[in-house]
């Protein structure tokens, strides 16, 4: 038997080993799942949280404050908390390319599909909070006195205001 059908016959052996399915580690399958369930938890956890959301947008967008009392604050919380938003997704996005990366993995185990709705959760949660930072922004905006007059430097700009 020569070098090329000695190569041509290991092929065909690999791929014979590839197309019959094989016995998988019970503990990666339990590992697997547990893995999936987690993230359908969360996935869950986050459309919960972006959809309550939606409404409190809404509901923000008709209303009219007579102070903005408190509205710096909500303001801060909304920003600060779409930034730690923003760093999740970054941390789930890595994770999901592990996930692809691994061998051991394959398409039908879920996982990386369970990255993917878990990623369209949070992107919808941190547009909310965005989108809520930004309407009370808006409230606060709106209730700030305006300077009368046109300035023509910014040094009356800055005596008119105090500064």
């Amino acid at each position: 038997m020569s070098a090329t059908e000695l190569r041509k016959l290991g092929a065909l052996g690999r791929q014979v080993i590839n197309a019959i399915p094989q016995a998988r580690d019970l503990s990666l399958l339990g590992k697997i799942d547990e893995t999936v369930d987690a993230l359908a938890d969360k996935t869950v956890k986050f459309q919960a949280m972006a959809l309550a959301m939606d409404h409190y947008i809404q509901t923000l967008q008709k209303t009219v404050f007579p102070t903005t009392k408190g509205l710096n604050e909500l303001e801060s919380v909304f920003s600060k908390s779409a930034a730690l938003a923003d760093e999740y997704y970054g941390l789930l996005v890595v994770k999901r390319q592990c996930a692809i990366d691994d061998c051991r993995l394959t398409e039908e185990d879920g996982i990386v599909a369970s990255y993917d709705a878990l990623l369209d959760q949070v992107a919808a949660f941190h547009n909310n909070l965005n989108t809520l930072a930004w309407i009370v922004g808006e409230h606060i905006a709106e209730a700030e006195e305006v300077v009368p007059g046109s300035f023509a430097n910014v040094d009356e700009l800055f005596k008119a205001i105090g500064v």
